[in-house]
C-alpha cells in the first residue's frame, strides 16, 4: 500500500478529495469517477479505512494501490483533510437479516462504528465539506430516534442534511434494494434526490446460459421445498424467460431460503413460483414439476451485474472466490443509484454561487 499523503493539496480547485471509510469495493469512488467528464471535476481518492481482507484485495484490483488508514476506530486522522468522506458502515446490527441490536452510540458493535463520525470531525484537520452515507432502510424506520440523534449531530457541526430511501430497481437495476441514501453538506444546496432514473432492466437480460453444475442446488433444494410447504417461509423461484426483478442481494447468496433461485427451464408463464400450496393449485402447477426440475442460485458475474458494475469491472475481479464476491455485492452499494444521486448532487453543488 502506498503511503497516505494526508497533507498534499488538490491540484487544482476542481480537483476534490475523497476518502472512503469502510470502504468495501469502493462504489463511491467508481460512482464518481464515471461523472468526473460529465461534472467537468476531478475526484481524486487519497485513502481509504477498511479491515477485510477480501474487500482490500477487491479494491486494489479495482482501483490499484490505494492508501489504507486501516481500523477507522484505531486511525489517527489528525493530519488528514479531504474535500468528501464517504462513509458506509456495515449495516448487520440495523438490517432485518442481522441480529437488529441497532446503532446507539456506545453499542460497541459493526453498525455502531458510524459515530466514529464524532472523532473524526473533531480531530481532522478540517472537517469534509460533504459527508456521504448509505445503510438499510431499517436505519431511518425501525431505528429512525437513533438515525435522529445523528442527524442533529451533523446539524449541530453546521451540516445540512439530506436523506432518502430510494429503491434499486427505479435506477435500470434488476433487483429490489431499498437502501437510505444521506449527504451531508456545509454548504446549502438547492437539491432533489433523483427518482425513476435509467432505463429498465429485466433479470431475464442478465441471466446467463450454460451455468456450470456447481451452481445447482442439491441438498438445500429438498430442504427449501419441504421447508416452504411447512412453514411460513416461502421458497420462491424465477422462470428464467419471464424473470423480472431479483430480491436484494444478501452476503450468502442462494443459502438462504428467501435468496434468488432460477429453474433451469420455465415450468410457468409466471415472473416467480411461490412453493406454496395455495398458489400451485391456483396457477395449476404440480409440486412434482419443481421436484424434478433442476434449480440454481445466482452466479458470482449475475451478483455482479445486479450492482451494476460493467463487464469490464467484473473481469478485474476474476479469480475471487465466489464466496468472497457473494459477500463483497451482498455489502456493496449499487453502482446506478449512487451515479444519479451524485450527478444530481454535484450539477448543482458546483454551480458558481
Amino acid at each position: 500500500m502506498k503511503k497516505l499523503n494526508i497533507e498534499k493539496q488538490p491540484k487544482d480547485e476542481r480537483t476534490l478529495q475523497v476518502i472512503e471509510v469502510c470502504s468495501g469495493i469502493g462504489a463511491t469512488s467508481l460512482a464518481l469517477k464515471d461523472l468526473e467528464e460529465m461534472l467537468k471535476v476531478k475526484f481524486e481518492v487519497i485513502g481509504i479505512s477498511e479491515i477485510d481482507i477480501k474487500a482490500i484485495e477487491a479494491y486494489t484490483k479495482l482501483h490499484g494501490p490505494t492508501s489504507n488508514l486501516g481500523d477507522i476506530t484505531k486511525a489517527d486522522v489528525s493530519r488528514t483533510r479531504c474535500f468528501l468522506l464517504s462513509y458506509t458502515p456495515p449495516c448487520v446490527n440495523v438490517s432485518s437479516l442481522g441480529n437488529r441490536s441497532g446503532f446507539e452510540e456506545g453499542a460497541n458493535n459493526a453498525s455502531s462504528i458510524i459515530w466514529e463520525l464524532k472523532k473524526l470531525l473533531n480531530t481532522m484537520l478540517e472537517k469534509p465539506s460533504i459527508i456521504f452515507m448509505e445503510n438499510v432502510k431499517n436505519m431511518v424506520t425501525s431505528y429512525k430516534s437513533t438515525f435522529l440523534k445523528l442527524k442533529a449531530y451533523l446539524e449541530s457541526e453546521g451540516y445540512n442534511v439530506y436523506y432518502k430511501v430510494l429503491d434499486a430497481n427505479e435506477f435500470g437495476v434488476a433487483q429490489h434494494r431499498e437502501r437510505v441514501y444521506i449527504i451531508a453538506t456545509l454548504k446549502k444546496v438547492d437539491f432533489d434526490f433523483p427518482t425513476n432514473y435509467g432505463e429498465k432492466v429485466l433479470l431475464k437480460d442478465i441471466l446467463e446460459k450454460d451455468v456450470d453444475k456447481k451452481y445447482y442446488l442439491k441438498t438445500l433444494k429438498d430442504y427449501f421445498i419441504k421447508h416452504s410447504m411447512e412453514t411460513s417461509y416461502t421458497f420462491r423461484v424465477h422462470n428464467p424467460s419471464h424473470a423480472q426483478v431479483a430480491y436484494t442481494l444478501t452476503t450468502k447468496s442462494g443459502s438462504r431460503i428467501s435468496d434468488n433461485f432460477i429453474f433451469e427451464k420455465d415450468i410457468s408463464e409466471d415472473k416467480v413460483v411461490r412453493v406454496k400450496s395455495k398458489f400451485l393449485e391456483e396457477k395449476g402447477i404440480d409440486l412434482k414439476d419443481i421436484e424434478d426440475m433442476p434449480i440454481r442460485k445466482l452466479t458470482p458475474n449475475e451478483t455482479m451485474a445486479l450492482m451494476g458494475l460493467s463487464e469490464e469491472q467484473r473481469k478485474k475481479l476474476e479469480g475471487m472466490s465466489d464466496s468472497a464476491i457473494y459477500k463483497l455485492m451482498g455489502n456493496s452499494v449499487c453502482l446506478p443509484v449512487l451515479k444519479a444521486i451524485f450527478y444530481n448532487f454535484f450539477k448543482e453543488y458546483l454551480k458558481e454561487d
